[in-house]
């Protein structure tokens, strides 16, 4: 049975230990088929899991089909929108910060290129840069870390039509060859940047990105895999994202804690709606990592070593170490929802891990907000242990459902609250027990 908790500013449910069943293929959701899908691509390499961030997945037409936003197919839909439409359709894709793709900072510029003929911008620009259209992208995912990430773009035929590719590639210098059975295409050597190369900035001053840096001057390397648009700026990299998905590379969906993870946060039994996006990290925090991120570089070791104890002083709850911890993005009708979710091996070490994490959460203090985000919120958390097989991973999962009191305009602000902890390396409901 569930506990039921008043605590102030947010209810908390805790549950008693519960788990899930096996996730079959009929008991898929079509939100973990395609993220598996990406993570498939995804090579489980040393290079990729020392990343601060493993993997970062953003399913764009779900923000769209969450918003019930338009969906244009093609820069000529988008065009056609109208004034309306288009700010419904930009406010959906505003949801995401820190995107693989940084969308949220190309939408101003897309809103000046729709009103200025002379103004361009980053979806209206890739076509020339790169031979796609920018609505043939339905996800991406970013794996690794600078200067050696990769970028993965999944989605519609387009976006692998080697007839448009190969021409706007040639003109920027691009080179091609087989490497394994996979076209790649690269300029430049590894992680150059050639100023030369750097494209004019725009009327405005304004100038364009793209995924794989192309007009900023960047080496790249870019593998036309099945259904899917790869890029990194290393060989290396590209290598392995090439034999991920020919299988002689071990894949990150080959991952027995990926895939316990990926089957957490699309539950078809706990959730409606859909994955927008998840956040994929080994990294664990403790009171001193906290402290010192929290503090900055003016604080001496003294002054973190001090806060590092009242942090320690305040947590709730006994958090043991986890394998891999995951933030995800969900909409279920009209309610955000967001999931954090931790990999153990045994159910017992889950229970723990929900029980500390629904009791600290409320009271977190991001960074970049200072103030608590159950005060920021109107919130519900309810906890729960999920098991993906028999004998497999189990994961803590802490469900968050609610919405800010003040709004900022921009969907997902409950996700973005949470991702900071993650990005700025200070989430202290997150911190680990010493014992």
């Amino acid at each position: 049975m569930s506990h039921r908790h008043s605590f102030g500013f947010v209810v908390i449910a805790i549950a008693a230990l519960a788990l899930a069943a096996p996730v079959s293929a009929q008991d898929r959701s079509p939100d973990y088929d395609s993220l598996l899908a990406m993570l498939a691509n995804a090579p489980d390499t040393g290079r990729v899991r020392a990343a601060q961030i493993i993997a970062d997945y953003v399913d764009y037409r779900a923000l769209e089909i969450a918003a019930d936003a338009p969906r244009p197919g093609s820069m000529e839909e988008l065009d056609a929108l109208g004034d309306v439409e288009f700010a419904d359709w930009s406010a959906a894709l505003s949801r995401v910060e820190f995107d693989p793709l940084y969308v949220a900072d190309e939408l101003p510029g897309e809103t000046l290129a729709r009103a200025l003929p002379t103004a361009s911008s980053a979806f209206r620009r890739l076509p020339e840069v790169l031979g796609v259209d920018w609505l043939e992208i339905d996800r991406a995912l970013a794996i690794g870390g600078s200067p050696a990430a990769g970028v993965l773009l999944g989605g519609g035929p387009g976006l692998t039509d080697l007839g448009t590719i190969a021409p706007a590639l040639a003109e920027r210098e691009f080179e091609v060859e087989q490497v394994g059975g996979v076209l790649v295409w690269h300029r430049f050597n590894d992680r150059e940047i050639r100023t030369d190369a750097i494209e004019d900035r725009g009327a405005f001053g304004n100038r364009s990105s793209d995924p794989f840096g192309i007009q900023q001057g960047h080496a790249a390397r870019i593998a036309a895999l099945p259904g899917v648009l790869a890029g990194s700026r290393d060989w290396a990299m590209i290598d392995d994202i090439a034999g991920a998905a020919r299988g002689s590379v071990r894949s990150l969906a080959d991952d027995g804690e990926f895939r316990a993870a990926a089957a957490a946060i699309t539950d078809r039994s706990r959730y409606d709606g859909m994955l927008l996006r998840a956040i994929f990290t080994r990294r664990e925090f403790t009171a001193f990592s906290v402290s010192r991120n929290k503090l900055g570089p003016a604080a001496d070791e003294q002054q973190r070593e001090a806060f590092a104890e009242v942090l320690q002083g305040r947590l709730v709850g006994q958090l043991p170490p986890y394998h891999l911890a995951v933030m995800a993005d969900r909409q279920d009708g009209d309610q955000e929802v967001a999931v954090v979710a931790l990999v153990y091996d045994r159910p017992d070490q889950a229970k723990a891990a929900t029980e500390a994490v629904a009791q600290r959460v409320a009271g977190y203090v991001p960074l970049t907000r200072k103030i608590a985000l159950g005060d920021a919120m109107e919130l519900t958390v309810d906890s729960h242990v999920f098991e993906a097989e028999p004998g497999g991973r189990s994961v803590a999962v802490i469900t968050l459902r609610g919405g800010a009191k003040v709004d900022d305009g921009r969907p997902g602000q409950l996700f973005r609250t949470l991702q900071t902890g993650f990005f700025f390396l200070e989430p202290e409901f997150l911190i680990v027990s010493s014992e």
